[in-house]
């Protein structure tokens, strides 16, 4: 399984809202060449693995922690935390019993 966000969203605190986070079970080897599944690509909406993009963000806090310091890396902390909690909520509300 793998999780994906709406690129999009995630820039505008939008996480929330129907359709903004997807979950595929596609095989990666058949996936566009963007990085998710090829039949997602006609939504128009630019997909990001959410392991991804944590893992962008967890770059950019160590980055900008050792070059900044913590006022300037805190952001990246309440992002990645928008984003895993949005991820949660969706999980929560999408189980099956």
């Amino acid at each position: 399984m793998r999780i994906f966000i709406d690129l999009n969203k995630v820039e505008i605190n939008e996480l929330h809202t129907d359709n903004a986070i997807r979950i595929s079970e596609h095989d990666p080897n058949n996936d566009h060449e963007v990085g998710y599944p090829e039949e997602w690509f006609s939504d128009g909406v630019a997909w990001e693995n959410l392991k991804d993009a944590l893992d962008w963000r967890v770059f950019s806090f160590n980055d900008t922690l050792n070059f900044s310091g913590y006022e300037e890396a805190e952001t990246y902390l309440g992002d990645m935390s928008y984003i895993i909690e949005s991820v949660q909520n969706f999980m929560n509300d999408n189980k099956t019993t």
